[in-house]
Protein backbone atom coordinates (compact mmCIF):
# COMPACT_ATOMS: atom_id res chain seq x y z
CA UNK A 1 0.00 0.00 0.00
CA UNK A 2 2.71 2.36 0.81
CA UNK A 3 4.24 1.62 -2.85
CA UNK A 4 1.08 2.31 -4.81
CA UNK A 5 0.74 5.57 -2.49
CA UNK A 6 4.45 7.09 -4.09
CA UNK A 7 2.62 6.85 -7.51
CA UNK A 8 -0.54 9.01 -6.44
CA UNK A 9 1.58 12.31 -6.88
CA UNK A 10 2.78 10.99 -10.53
CA UNK A 11 -0.77 10.27 -11.52
CA UNK A 12 -2.16 13.72 -10.14
CA UNK A 13 0.22 15.79 -12.11
CA UNK A 14 -0.59 13.88 -15.36
CA UNK A 15 -4.50 15.24 -14.92
CA UNK A 16 -3.51 18.51 -13.86
CA UNK A 17 -1.14 18.85 -16.90
CA UNK A 18 -4.28 18.00 -19.07
CA UNK A 19 -6.61 19.70 -17.35
CA UNK A 20 -4.40 23.21 -18.09
CA UNK A 21 -3.76 21.77 -21.85
CA UNK A 22 -7.11 20.96 -22.56
CA UNK A 23 -9.44 24.40 -23.23
CA UNK A 24 -12.78 24.47 -21.15
CA UNK A 25 -16.28 24.23 -23.03
CA UNK A 26 -17.43 27.43 -24.24
CA UNK A 27 -20.77 28.84 -22.40
CA UNK A 28 -24.43 28.81 -24.96
CA UNK A 29 -25.28 31.88 -24.84
CA UNK A 30 -28.66 32.73 -26.93
CA UNK A 31 -29.10 36.17 -28.31
CA UNK A 32 -32.19 37.97 -29.40
CA UNK A 33 -31.61 40.89 -31.30
CA UNK A 34 -28.43 40.24 -32.46
CA UNK A 35 -28.48 43.02 -35.47
CA UNK A 36 -30.38 46.20 -35.90
CA UNK A 37 -31.01 47.25 -39.95
CA UNK A 38 -33.48 50.11 -39.76
CA UNK A 39 -34.46 53.24 -41.85
CA UNK A 40 -34.81 56.20 -39.33
CA UNK A 41 -35.33 59.44 -40.27
CA UNK A 42 -33.47 62.55 -38.93
CA UNK A 43 -34.18 63.93 -35.52
CA UNK A 44 -35.78 60.66 -34.53
CA UNK A 45 -35.02 58.27 -31.84
CA UNK A 46 -35.35 54.23 -31.92
CA UNK A 47 -34.77 51.95 -29.40
CA UNK A 48 -33.31 48.01 -29.81
CA UNK A 49 -33.92 45.02 -27.24
CA UNK A 50 -31.07 42.70 -26.88
CA UNK A 51 -32.07 39.44 -25.19
CA UNK A 52 -28.99 37.74 -23.32
CA UNK A 53 -29.88 34.01 -21.68
CA UNK A 54 -28.25 31.12 -21.15
CA UNK A 55 -28.68 27.42 -20.10
CA UNK A 56 -29.20 25.90 -16.64
CA UNK A 57 -26.00 23.51 -17.18
CA UNK A 58 -24.04 26.78 -17.93
CA UNK A 59 -21.55 28.35 -15.46
CA UNK A 60 -22.03 31.87 -13.71
CA UNK A 61 -20.68 34.78 -16.06
CA UNK A 62 -19.86 38.53 -15.92
CA UNK A 63 -20.45 40.39 -19.43
CA UNK A 64 -19.58 43.44 -20.44
CA UNK A 65 -21.55 45.75 -23.19
CA UNK A 66 -19.97 48.16 -25.31
CA UNK A 67 -20.90 50.57 -28.43
CA UNK A 68 -17.58 50.13 -31.06
CA UNK A 69 -16.75 51.10 -34.48
CA UNK A 70 -18.06 49.11 -37.39
CA UNK A 71 -15.15 47.73 -39.32
CA UNK A 72 -14.41 45.45 -42.13
CA UNK A 73 -11.16 43.24 -42.95
CA UNK A 74 -10.13 42.19 -46.76
CA UNK A 75 -12.15 39.49 -46.55
CA UNK A 76 -14.89 41.14 -46.11
CA UNK A 77 -15.80 39.85 -42.48
CA UNK A 78 -16.82 41.97 -39.81
CA UNK A 79 -14.75 43.57 -37.15
CA UNK A 80 -14.93 46.05 -34.38
CA UNK A 81 -13.14 49.22 -33.97
CA UNK A 82 -12.21 50.95 -30.77
CA UNK A 83 -13.14 54.62 -30.78
CA UNK A 84 -9.53 55.95 -31.55
CA UNK A 85 -9.35 54.06 -34.94
CA UNK A 86 -13.70 54.59 -35.49
CA UNK A 87 -12.85 57.48 -38.00
CA UNK A 88 -15.16 56.89 -41.06
CA UNK A 89 -17.71 59.78 -41.06
CA UNK A 90 -20.68 57.11 -41.58
CA UNK A 91 -19.99 55.81 -37.77
CA UNK A 92 -23.03 55.99 -36.05
CA UNK A 93 -20.78 55.14 -32.65
CA UNK A 94 -22.12 58.25 -31.01
CA UNK A 95 -25.08 57.94 -31.85
CA UNK A 96 -25.85 55.13 -29.56
CA UNK A 97 -26.45 54.53 -25.60
CA UNK A 98 -26.77 51.49 -23.59
CA UNK A 99 -28.97 51.45 -20.21
CA UNK A 100 -25.73 49.92 -18.86
CA UNK A 101 -21.90 48.74 -19.17
CA UNK A 102 -21.96 45.16 -17.47
CA UNK A 103 -24.33 42.68 -15.95
CA UNK A 104 -23.91 39.17 -14.14
CA UNK A 105 -25.81 36.53 -15.94
CA UNK A 106 -26.60 33.38 -13.41
CA UNK A 107 -27.38 29.49 -14.92
CA UNK A 108 -30.50 30.06 -16.92
CA UNK A 109 -31.26 33.62 -16.63
CA UNK A 110 -32.28 35.97 -18.89
CA UNK A 111 -31.45 39.65 -19.49
CA UNK A 112 -32.51 42.47 -21.19
CA UNK A 113 -30.27 45.23 -22.42
CA UNK A 114 -31.70 48.39 -24.60
CA UNK A 115 -29.71 50.33 -26.97
CA UNK A 116 -31.29 53.96 -27.82
CA UNK A 117 -30.42 55.32 -30.80
CA UNK A 118 -31.00 58.92 -31.46
CA UNK A 119 -30.41 60.43 -34.92
CA UNK A 120 -28.86 64.08 -35.75
CA UNK A 121 -31.22 66.79 -37.24
CA UNK A 122 -28.22 67.52 -39.53
CA UNK A 123 -27.35 63.81 -39.69
CA UNK A 124 -26.89 64.36 -43.39
CA UNK A 125 -27.28 61.27 -46.54
CA UNK A 126 -26.40 57.81 -46.67
CA UNK A 127 -25.92 55.26 -44.27
CA UNK A 128 -24.48 54.72 -40.35
CA UNK A 129 -22.57 52.52 -38.40
CA UNK A 130 -21.71 50.35 -35.76
CA UNK A 131 -20.92 47.48 -33.41
CA UNK A 132 -22.36 46.66 -30.09
CA UNK A 133 -20.03 44.68 -28.34
CA UNK A 134 -20.59 41.87 -25.54
CA UNK A 135 -17.44 40.27 -23.73
CA UNK A 136 -16.14 39.02 -20.84
CA UNK A 137 -15.75 41.69 -18.00
CA UNK A 138 -14.05 41.30 -14.82
CA UNK A 139 -15.29 38.87 -12.60
CA UNK A 140 -17.61 40.84 -10.08
CA UNK A 141 -18.24 37.36 -8.34
CA UNK A 142 -15.22 35.06 -8.47
CA UNK A 143 -16.38 32.88 -10.89
CA UNK A 144 -14.64 32.22 -14.81
CA UNK A 145 -16.81 31.17 -17.96
CA UNK A 146 -15.30 30.88 -21.53
CA UNK A 147 -17.48 33.47 -22.84
CA UNK A 148 -16.42 34.36 -27.17
CA UNK A 149 -17.18 37.81 -27.93
CA UNK A 150 -20.22 38.19 -29.59
CA UNK A 151 -20.48 41.43 -32.20
CA UNK A 152 -24.16 43.12 -33.07
CA UNK A 153 -24.40 45.04 -35.96
CA UNK A 154 -26.11 48.00 -36.08
CA UNK A 155 -26.75 49.73 -39.63
CA UNK A 156 -28.54 52.58 -40.17
CA UNK A 157 -30.05 54.24 -43.61
CA UNK A 158 -30.97 57.80 -43.30
CA UNK A 159 -34.76 58.33 -44.39
CA UNK A 160 -35.32 60.57 -47.60
CA UNK A 161 -31.22 61.24 -48.65
CA UNK A 162 -29.35 60.62 -51.49
CA UNK A 163 -27.90 57.53 -51.53
CA UNK A 164 -25.10 56.19 -53.39
CA UNK A 165 -23.56 52.76 -53.64
CA UNK A 166 -20.72 53.38 -55.91
CA UNK A 167 -17.36 52.06 -55.58
CA UNK A 168 -13.94 51.83 -57.66
CA UNK A 169 -12.00 48.87 -58.25
CA UNK A 170 -8.50 50.05 -57.28
CA UNK A 171 -6.49 46.96 -58.12
CA UNK A 172 -6.31 43.28 -60.30
CA UNK A 173 -3.93 40.63 -58.28
CA UNK A 174 -2.84 38.04 -59.97
CA UNK A 175 -1.04 35.28 -57.79
CA UNK A 176 1.19 32.36 -59.37
CA UNK A 177 0.74 33.71 -63.36
CA UNK A 178 2.71 30.60 -64.70
CA UNK A 179 1.94 28.28 -67.54
CA UNK A 180 0.81 24.92 -65.85
CA UNK A 181 -0.85 26.16 -63.16
CA UNK A 182 -4.32 27.87 -62.76
CA UNK A 183 -4.99 31.61 -62.52
CA UNK A 184 -5.75 32.75 -59.51
CA UNK A 185 -7.28 36.41 -59.11
CA UNK A 186 -7.81 38.84 -56.35
CA UNK A 187 -9.87 41.74 -57.04
CA UNK A 188 -9.77 45.02 -54.93
CA UNK A 189 -12.46 46.89 -54.45
CA UNK A 190 -13.03 49.63 -52.11
CA UNK A 191 -17.01 51.07 -51.07
CA UNK A 192 -16.61 54.79 -52.34
CA UNK A 193 -19.92 55.98 -51.77
CA UNK A 194 -22.84 56.54 -48.43
CA UNK A 195 -24.18 53.74 -48.57
CA UNK A 196 -23.48 49.70 -47.76
CA UNK A 197 -24.44 47.44 -50.03
CA UNK A 198 -25.53 43.02 -50.11
CA UNK A 199 -24.87 40.52 -51.90
CA UNK A 200 -22.15 41.66 -54.64
CA UNK A 201 -20.83 39.49 -56.92
CA UNK A 202 -17.18 39.32 -58.40
CA UNK A 203 -16.79 38.17 -62.12
CA UNK A 204 -13.45 37.65 -64.59
CA UNK A 205 -13.32 36.98 -67.91
CA UNK A 206 -9.32 36.06 -69.45
CA UNK A 207 -9.31 36.88 -72.57
CA UNK A 208 -5.92 36.76 -75.18
CA UNK A 209 -4.24 39.52 -77.08
CA UNK A 210 -6.79 39.40 -80.16
CA UNK A 211 -9.38 40.04 -77.38
CA UNK A 212 -11.17 36.71 -77.79
CA UNK A 213 -12.16 35.48 -74.50
CA UNK A 214 -11.08 31.94 -72.92
CA UNK A 215 -11.75 31.81 -69.54
CA UNK A 216 -14.33 33.30 -67.12
CA UNK A 217 -15.07 32.43 -63.62
CA UNK A 218 -18.15 34.05 -60.93
CA UNK A 219 -18.03 34.23 -57.46
CA UNK A 220 -21.17 33.44 -55.60
CA UNK A 221 -23.01 37.05 -53.96
CA UNK A 222 -21.40 37.91 -50.71
CA UNK A 223 -23.17 36.68 -47.62
CA UNK A 224 -21.58 40.48 -46.40
CA UNK A 225 -22.70 43.66 -46.85
CA UNK A 226 -20.10 46.47 -47.92
CA UNK A 227 -19.60 49.17 -45.90
CA UNK A 228 -18.24 52.85 -47.29
CA UNK A 229 -15.10 53.81 -46.64
CA UNK A 230 -13.85 49.95 -46.42
CA UNK A 231 -11.12 48.05 -48.74
CA UNK A 232 -12.66 44.22 -49.60
CA UNK A 233 -11.36 41.18 -51.63
CA UNK A 234 -13.05 38.98 -54.03
CA UNK A 235 -10.99 35.66 -54.77
CA UNK A 236 -11.00 33.69 -57.80
CA UNK A 237 -9.38 30.74 -59.50
CA UNK A 238 -9.62 29.77 -62.95
CA UNK A 239 -9.18 26.17 -63.82
CA UNK A 240 -7.67 26.71 -66.51
CA UNK A 241 -3.94 26.63 -67.50
CA UNK A 242 -2.70 29.22 -70.04
CA UNK A 243 0.47 29.09 -72.61
CA UNK A 244 3.20 31.83 -72.35
CA UNK A 245 1.78 35.40 -72.82
CA UNK A 246 0.20 38.06 -72.22
CA UNK A 247 -3.24 38.12 -71.30
CA UNK A 248 -6.02 40.87 -70.40
CA UNK A 249 -7.63 40.20 -67.01
CA UNK A 250 -11.31 41.87 -66.89
CA UNK A 251 -13.08 42.03 -63.47
CA UNK A 252 -16.66 43.35 -62.82
CA UNK A 253 -18.27 43.71 -59.41
CA UNK A 254 -22.11 44.14 -59.36
CA UNK A 255 -25.37 43.60 -57.36
CA UNK A 256 -27.21 40.58 -57.58
CA UNK A 257 -29.58 42.18 -59.85
CA UNK A 258 -26.85 42.58 -62.28
CA UNK A 259 -26.27 46.33 -61.37
CA UNK A 260 -22.92 47.05 -61.89
CA UNK A 261 -20.33 48.68 -58.94
CA UNK A 262 -17.24 48.92 -61.46
CA UNK A 263 -14.72 47.43 -63.65
CA UNK A 264 -11.57 47.21 -64.22
CA UNK A 265 -9.17 45.17 -67.14
CA UNK A 266 -5.68 44.75 -65.98
CA UNK A 267 -2.72 42.78 -68.46
CA UNK A 268 -1.64 39.60 -67.00
CA UNK A 269 1.90 38.02 -68.00
CA UNK A 270 1.76 34.56 -67.59
CA UNK A 271 5.44 32.63 -67.62
CA UNK A 272 6.92 29.56 -68.39
CA UNK A 273 7.98 27.60 -64.98
CA UNK A 274 11.66 28.10 -63.89
CA UNK A 275 13.02 24.57 -63.66
CA UNK A 276 14.96 23.98 -60.17
CA UNK A 277 18.86 22.94 -60.53
CA UNK A 278 19.34 19.80 -60.18
CA UNK A 279 21.06 19.08 -56.75
CA UNK A 280 23.14 15.31 -55.76
CA UNK A 281 22.49 13.15 -53.36
CA UNK A 282 24.73 14.07 -50.51
CA UNK A 283 27.00 11.31 -50.31
CA UNK A 284 29.07 9.78 -46.50
CA UNK A 285 27.35 10.37 -43.42
CA UNK A 286 24.38 12.33 -42.62
CA UNK A 287 25.11 15.84 -43.42
CA UNK A 288 22.62 16.52 -46.05
CA UNK A 289 19.64 15.22 -43.70
CA UNK A 290 17.42 17.45 -42.39
CA UNK A 291 16.59 17.67 -38.89
CA UNK A 292 12.53 16.95 -37.22
CA UNK A 293 10.42 19.71 -36.79
CA UNK A 294 10.13 19.88 -32.83
CA UNK A 295 6.78 19.12 -31.91
CA UNK A 296 4.40 22.33 -30.70
CA UNK A 297 4.70 23.48 -27.36
CA UNK A 298 0.50 22.27 -26.54
CA UNK A 299 1.31 19.05 -28.17
CA UNK A 300 4.39 18.26 -26.02
CA UNK A 301 3.00 18.82 -22.69
CA UNK A 302 -0.69 17.16 -23.95
CA UNK A 303 1.81 14.23 -24.43
CA UNK A 304 3.30 14.31 -21.61
CA UNK A 305 0.64 14.21 -19.61
CA UNK A 306 -1.02 11.42 -21.54
CA UNK A 307 2.37 9.28 -20.37
CA UNK A 308 2.37 10.11 -16.87
CA UNK A 309 -0.88 9.52 -16.69
CA UNK A 310 -0.60 5.94 -18.04
CA UNK A 311 2.95 5.06 -16.28
CA UNK A 312 1.04 5.64 -13.28
CA UNK A 313 -2.24 3.45 -14.48
CA UNK A 314 0.48 0.92 -15.36
CA UNK A 315 2.45 1.43 -12.29
CA UNK A 316 -0.64 1.16 -10.01
CA UNK A 317 -2.04 -1.77 -11.51
CA UNK A 318 1.43 -3.82 -11.04
CA UNK A 319 1.48 -3.04 -7.46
Amino acid sequence: MHTMSRFYPLLLMGILILLVVCPGPAAAINVVGAKYMGTVNAGDTVTHTITISTTATDSPMDIAIDVLGFGQTADQSYSSLSPADDTSPYSARKYITLDTGSFHLNPGETKKITATIVIPKDAGNGGRYAMISLHNAPSMSGTTAYVTAISIPVMITIANSQLQPTGTITEIKASEPVTGKPLHIITVLKNTGNILYYSTKNTVTVSDSGGNPIATASTDPSVFAIIPTFTVNYDLSLDKSLDPGTYNVKSEVSLENGSLIDSKTSPVEVKSPMLAPTQAAPTGGDFGSSPASPPGLPTAILSLGLMIVIFGCWKRRNF
